[in-house]
């Protein structure tokens, strides 16, 4: 049986609202886009590599290596409100178009997620293909749970507040596990990433899960901060 046909997909736009530029910003002198570029060429699986930006300057920062594709999406594709599995279909129709093969598997790296190691990227691949998934998804334990912190507005009066899962569970450790999708790692079959609306409709959706120091999501300046702390702690080999 021969290997399946790879491509791992990196959506860098250049618009954004909490951090402008954010895929510019260098953490420890280097471009946040970089960080994700750099784990899909060290990935066994990671197949050929795609960076799909609408900017000039972050294809640019994309491209340190022969081996990274880079795309120009169009605007109708880089808007605030514009989902991502429209911007994996084009990559994907792109790549096919000009390669001449045919997708089996997409990956797809959110560059705010810049402390995923090769080995994440490739051990969601060999559970999705373990499993027999049409989806799957990097996670992290959650860090408040709703069977048992988490409380919302009761629907009848919104003075009164009831737990969001009903749950009997006395501790945290005694309440179902429940999980964040980080943005670190996507894994979908072509088939999958054509037809569903979104990855919830998938007939078997697998996770894959991260610690938490490898999840980091970089929203807002605070983020970008811990980052600076956590890429030195690395350069120093403090993991």
């Amino acid at each position: 049986m021969s290997a399946p046909t790879v491509l791992t997909v990196i959506p860098a736009r250049g618009g954004s609202k909490g951090v402008p530029g954010k895929n510019l910003r260098l953490v420890a002198g280097k471009p946040l886009v970089a960080y994700s570029v750099e784990a899909a060429l060290a990935a066994r699986g990671a197949g050929q590599v795609l960076v799909s930006s609408d900017s000039p300057e972050i294809l640019k920062a994309a491209g340190i290596s022969a081996r990274v594709g880079l795309l120009r999406r169009p605007a109708e594709l880089a808007q605030d409100e514009t989902p991502i599995l429209p911007v994996y279909r084009h990559a994907v129709q792109e790549f096919e178009a000009s390669s001449g093969k045919t997708v089996d598997y997409m990956i797809g790296l959110e560059p705010t997620t810049p402390f995923r190691l090769p080995a994440d990227i490739d051990g969601c691949l060999e559970k999705a293909l373990a499993d027999g998934a049409d989806v799957l998804v990097s996670v992290k334990a959650a860090s408040e749970n709703p069977y048992f912190v988490l409380v919302e507005p009761r629907r009848d009066d919104p003075r009164w507040f009831e737990q969001s899962k009903k749950s009997s569970a006395a501790r945290r450790q005694d309440a179902p596990p429940v999980y964040t999708i980080n943005g670190a790692v996507y894994v979908f079959t072509r088939k999958a990433l054509f037809e569903l609306e979104n990855l919830y409709q998938a007939a078997r959706l697998g996770v894959y899960e991260m610690p938490r120091e490898r999840s980091i999501d970089l929203d807002e300046e605070s983020d970008f901060e811990f980052a600076e702390f956590l890429a030195a702690r690395r350069a120093s080999g403090g993991g």
